[in-house]
């Protein structure tokens, strides 16, 4: 984590980093340059912040060099269980150095990294097949029979699942540390901005996503400012009106990807003596939140996407203020789901499909979804009318005050 310390060791051949976390630092110092930006969203499909592959080298290599196998959380877990070394395709596209339409590793950005990088990446498979069995000193411990490993797979990913996001049409909105808008393409879709990714997800097709970086972490912060627990945020929330009485929260206190924004600093703008209170903050901060998510929807259907329904998972998803919110500024219903968390239940859908095609029995994914994938009737929010207008007039404020603001280097 940022600032925390972890010392080194070498337990069982595994690496552990001695260095300070430097994700955070290098993000915001390794943005391509226009040119290069350009080639990578041609060639992997995405703007990539080159941390993640070329951090571990920069800043800890000696770690790197006696690195035999770099695996990601969720493949070292797998490993653990099983045995085998090897990465799905899902959280792979995330790593910046997967060809996504080929489903294979871009050698030549992983050359341009380091000569030996992509000898220290393992085997790419598909996320539709299982990892292998559990290994026979976890069955001996546990006394288990052979128990089938499932892949497993990115939270989108396994949330695209989760939230019945397997056809064209439907998009998921997933509102946890940071927030993310998605939905299900049959091919890759190519964004020239780069400001829309498109992953590799776990049925063999694609996420076309967007992401901001401010949401429960941008949330936590204003809790702490005023002391309060979740539920006396709801409240708050409530007890302020559409627009927060002229309040426009930019809330990029992590800076911000959507828009491209890495050293952002959050603003408040429209203080006055009626509207600098708890309330009219903690509102516009959620709706600021939530136009950051309605711009990528915006970009995503002007890259030719349909949008027909809008659906939403996380943490964030269980506030109604938060729901009704999104049905007002993206002007769509919203429903949520009798099982909140929708990476828990795509995980298990997963498992389950995988199981059946391992063992010659294979059950049609969308059957599985249809059954266990329940909308709650309670959660839903229509969008209100009498609103429209006000949270058009909120989002090109919004969007005018972030656009001269960087422009004024004052971002």
């Amino acid at each position: 984590m940022p600032g925390e310390n972890r010392r080194a060791s070498q337990r069982g051949g595994r690496l552990r980093s001695k260095c300070p976390a430097t994700w955070a630092r290098d993000a915001r110092r390794s943005q391509p340059a226009s040119a290069s930006g350009q080639a990578l969203v041609r060639h992997l499909n995405c703007r990539t912040n080159r941390e993640t592959e070329s951090s571990p080298r920069k800043n800890e290599r000696e770690n790197f060099a006696a690195t035999r196998t770099i695996l990601l959380p969720h493949d070292f877990l797998n490993f653990w269980l099983t045995g085998e070394r090897q990465m799905e395709y899902g959280n792979a596209s995330g790593t910046g150095l997967l060809d996504i339409r080929s489903r294979t590793w871009c050698e030549s950005l992983a050359e341009f990294i380091d000569k030996d990088l992509l000898s220290k990446f393992p085997p790419l498979r598909s996320s539709t097949r299982p990892v292998g069995l559990l290994r026979s000193s976890l069955r001996e411990k546990f006394q288990l029979g052979d128990v089938l490993v499932s892949a497993g797979g990115g939270d989108n990913m396994l949330g695209a699942m989760g939230t019945g996001n397997i056809s064209p049409g439907r998009f998921t909105i997933r509102l946890g540390t940071t927030g993310t808008i998605y939905t299900f393409v049959e091919t890759p879709v190519v964004d020239p901005r780069g400001e829309i990714s498109a992953f590799c997800d776990s049925t063999d097709h694609w996420l076309a996503l967007a992401c901001t970086t401010n949401v429960a972490n941008a949330v936590e912060r204003v809790r702490d400012l005023f002391d309060w627990e979740m539920q006396a945020l709801e409240k708050s929330v409530a007890r302020s009106q559409p627009g927060a009485n002229g309040l426009t929260f930019l809330p990029y206190f992590y800076g911000e990807r959507l828009p491209n924004l890495p050293n952002g600093s959050a603003v408040i703008h429209g203080l006055n003596s009626s509207n600098t209170n708890r309330h009219d903050i903690a509102r516009a901060l959620i709706e600021g939140i939530v136009i950051g998510l309605a711009e990528g929807m915006n970009r995503l259907i002007g890259l030719g996407i349909e949008a027909k329904e809008l659906r939403i998972t996380g943490g964030g998803a269980k506030s109604a203020s938060m729901r009704q919110i999104v049905a007002d500024i993206f002007g769509l219903p919203v429903s949520g789901f009798k099982m909140a968390e929708g990476g828990v239940l795509g995980a298990a859908i997963q498992a389950g499909w995988t199981y059946c095609e391992t063992k010659g029995e294979p059950v049609p994914l969308e059957k599985i979804v249809k059954s266990a994938v329940k909308t709650d009737r309670k959660t839903r929010a229509e969008p209100r009318k009498e609103n429209q207008g006000l949270y058009a007039e909120l989002r090109g404020r919004h969007a005018d005050l972030t656009r001269k603001l960087a422009s004024s280097g004052y971002l």
